[in-house]
């Protein structure tokens, strides 16, 4: 069986848009998440944690480059 690459999924704080990162894959091209500073960064177990509004929190948007199986707003 084929091991499966870890999927980490990174939000910006700034915008809050949700970026798919997986271990040993570039990002896709259009995806901007090298340019988000780390202080803007923030790391979620899985997509639906992201996406899901919570009190106090915007729900996250999905980057319409690395999160294609994810609808984006934009």
């Amino acid at each position: 069986m084929a091991k499966r690459n870890k999927i980490t999924w990174i939000g910006n704080k700034h915008n809050h848009e949700l970026h798919r990162v997986e271990d040993g894959k570039p990002q896709p091209e259009g995806c901007q998440l090298d340019e988000v500073p780390a202080e803007h960064r923030i790391t979620f177990r899985t997509a639906r944690e992201a996406m899901t509004k919570r009190p106090g929190r915007k729900a996250y948007d999905a980057c319409a480059y690395c999160t294609k199986k994810f609808r984006s707003r934009h």
